[in-house]
């Protein structure tokens, strides 16, 4: 029930962050919903594999940590988004009062010479002045009204050819955060090695070092195709960060497998 309740007060707190920058929030909501099962799944695997099969105590706390950390990406995420502001609608150009001056003496103007009250030469004359004033002053119409709004400029890191499999292999050997730190996300990498160093002494700095390696990968990416990413953003490559996992559990296995059939002296 407990979990239900943050989960419910997560989605809520990403849904209005999202919207206040201007997007629609469903599909953030139903997102963070994701990440919080998927790290949980991926916990209880990890949790399994750690203690032999044995369910209890420690795979809940390893499923609840890696729902923490697919929550976290999920707000990230979504605290990443740029602000998206109003629509710019322009005003209709308004003519000068000169303009309309101008126009409305040249026609009364006409009129009279229609009417013969005034000679050609008198039209002729006045109409010119009419023309000559009009050019020579400055017609004056009004601009666009441009919306203000305050928009706040997050770091970014800039597109570059650096290396998707070189970024991930860095996270795979250094604790998760070096391929981050060499692509220039360098807080976010030093978080993921301080994270994965502490989480080890329980047994979830493996799960923390898998999504490094698969953000790494994902972000180098994405830095390759000419597109920037945020100082803290998250892109996750599930097929690298799956080939991963699958490596860990067939080495934990075998680890496994080999000590128990070693003889006991």
């Amino acid at each position: 029930m407990l979990e239900i309740l943050i989960l419910v007060a997560l989605t809520n707190s990403i849904g209005k962050t999202v919207e206040a920058k201007g997007h629609k929030s469903g599909g953030y909501k139903w997102g963070a919903v994701a990440w919080w099962f998927g790290g949980e799944i991926l916990g209880v695997i990890i949790g399994t594999v750690i203690t032999g099969g044995e369910q209890g105590l420690p795979v809940y706390i390893i499923a609840l940590i890696g729902a923490a950390i697919g929550a976290s990406i999920a707000y990230s995420n979504a605290n990443n988004l740029p602000v998206i502001g109003p629509a710019i609608t322009p005003k209709p150009v308004v003519p000068s009062t000169l303009q309309e001056d101008s126009v409305a003496k040249l026609g009364k103007l006409k009129e009279m010479y229609d009417s013969g009250l005034i000679t050609a030469q008198d039209y002729d004359t006045q109409k010119a002045e009419i023309l000559s004033r009009l050019v020579s002053e400055p017609t004056f119409i009004t601009q666009p009204a441009i919306s203000q709004q305050t928009v706040v400029i997050r770091p970014t890191i800039a597109a570059s050819n650096k290396s998707p499999i070189g970024a991930a292999v860095l996270s795979f050997f250094l604790l998760g955060g070096a391929g981050q730190i060499y692509l220039g996300q360098w807080k976010k990498g030093l978080a993921l090695i301080v994270s994965s160093f502490l989480l080890s002494f329980v047994f979830v700095g493996i799960l923390v070092q898998i999504i490094g390696i698969g953000d790494a990968y994902g972000v180098a990416q994405k830095l390759s195709e000419g597109k920037s990413v945020g100082a803290w953003e998250f892109n996750i490559n599930w097929k690298a960060a799956g080939l991963v996992t699958l490596i860990y559990a067939i080495a934990i296995c075998g680890i496994i497998a080999l000590a128990s059939s070693s003889p006991s002296r």
